[in-house]
């Protein structure tokens, strides 16, 4: 019998048709949706989860939109003592520069995570949260960036910045409050999002928000495509052909191998675009640093108004590129926005006497007069045909939700 959709959307079908609609299922350990925080008109000068359930691994996505110049100071569970915080951080500004490097703020009463600027901001965190644990976080930042550098018409690069830090309270409990405030003249616009994600170390797929480990089962990272190379290509696309639905936040995934001894840099492209000044990018190596304050800062490179995204350089081959990031792809529905991405490469070369030839952060944009979102992506060596990429070596997969 054909599958028939009742009141009260039920479906009525066979055993096999209602096994044909079953949807994916999930780990109990994938990121769930705790609380979702968003700006409504008028705007904001605070955005607070109030309380949330208290989950061993957070991760945190914060999209900041601007009504002027804002800031955002985070504290957790209303502590705003003068000693509980710490951070450390790199800034790289638009001109390929190092402003701050290694730089320290040490038990302050708030944990900073901005560009005190006009530009939408774009962070994820990753927080440790044992209770009995001091909180031990990493982030990574973009701001999209207005100030033009020569080069192409749209060649105004992004913003970028990498830090840890600890909320580390004379007395230690799990985060259960997250709330991030603007001292700016300006307030958070309308749109603006804090997203609280998490998962126990222990988590079943118990469902219900009163089931122990409590949690939701909104899981919120959902397959959207992936490719692996059945053979020697000279690109790898997601999808393979057409398009994916388009999702707010993206993460992915791609690694990669070279099929030949033709050095060539490797070129990533969004919906098949190769327009000129559809791309601004930044990236440097990062280097360590010999202590507090060291000025080992690592070598740099940035290039504006370029038609790609460069993730990966030419070597011999077995030449490989590992990279993990994500991507704000927003679009509020009428006024485009440029789509900001950050990643974590690691390249390496196995003829190389030390192997590793890079370990990288890379922070880039297309422009938003390309396209309204992103609806695939691709992988190709520069623009000729004559390149390849090595088969069962070079996979792209790609996450997101709304």
């Amino acid at each position: 019998m054909a599958v028939k959709h009742l009141a009260g959307e039920r479906l009525q079908g066979t055993a096999a048709e209602r096994a044909a609609l079953t949807t994916t299922s999930y780990t109990g350990t994938d990121y769930k949706l705790i609380k979702r925080v968003t700006v409504g008109s008028g705007g904001s000068d605070d955005m607070d989860t109030g309380t949330i359930a208290a989950k061993d691994n957070l991760m945190v996505i914060w999209h900041r939109l601007n009504d002027g110049t804002a800031d955002g100071k985070m504290t957790f569970n209303g502590d705003g003592s003068n000693s509980s915080y710490t951070r450390r951080y790199v800034h790289k500004s638009q001109n390929g520069s190092l402003d701050e490097y290694n730089n320290v703020q040490k038990e302050t009463d708030k944990m900073n995570v901005y560009y005190n600027d006009t530009d939408p901001n774009f962070v994820v965190m990753w927080i440790k949260n044992k209770s009995s644990d001091p909180k031990v976080m990493t982030y990574q930042a973009i701001d999209q960036g207005t100030e033009t550098v020569s080069g192409g018409n749209n060649s105004k690069l992004p913003k970028a910045h990498i830090g840890g830090g600890v909320w580390n309270p004379s007395s230690h409990s799990a985060i259960t409050r997250i709330r991030i405030e603007n001292s700016g003249s300006g307030s958070f616009a309308e749109g603006s999002e804090l997203i609280v994600l998490g998962c126990d170390d222990d988590e079943t797929t118990t469902t219900g928000a009163s089931a122990s480990p409590t949690h939701t089962d909104d899981v919120f990272w959902r397959s959207m495509a992936s490719e692996t190379l059945a053979s020697d290509a000279t690109e790898i696309r997601v999808p393979a052909s057409g398009t994916f639905t388009p999702k707010k936040y993206m993460m992915f995934s791609f690694q990669g191998r070279q099929g030949d001894t033709n050095s060539q840099d490797w070129f990533w492209r969004f919906n098949d675009d190769s327009t000129s000044n559809s791309c601004n990018w930044i990236e440097w190596d990062t280097a360590l640093s010999d202590g507090e304050g060291g000025s080992t800062q690592g070598s740099s490179t940035h290039e504006n108004g370029a038609d790609h995204i460069k993730i990966g350089v030419g070597g011999g081959q077995g030449y490989y590129t590992i990279a993990t990031g994500f991507i704000l792809n927003y679009y509020d529905g009428t006024n485009k926005s440029d789509k900001l991405l950050m990643m974590k490469m690691n390249r390496y070369d196995e003829d190389a006497s030390d192997g590793i030839d890079s370990n990288t952060w890379l922070f880039g944009k297309q422009t938003k007069d390309i396209a309204n979102q992103i609806t695939s992506m691709n992988v190709k060596r520069d623009s000729s045909s004559n390149y390849l990429l090595e088969s069962e070596h070079t996979r792209f997969v790609v996450w997101g939700s709304d």
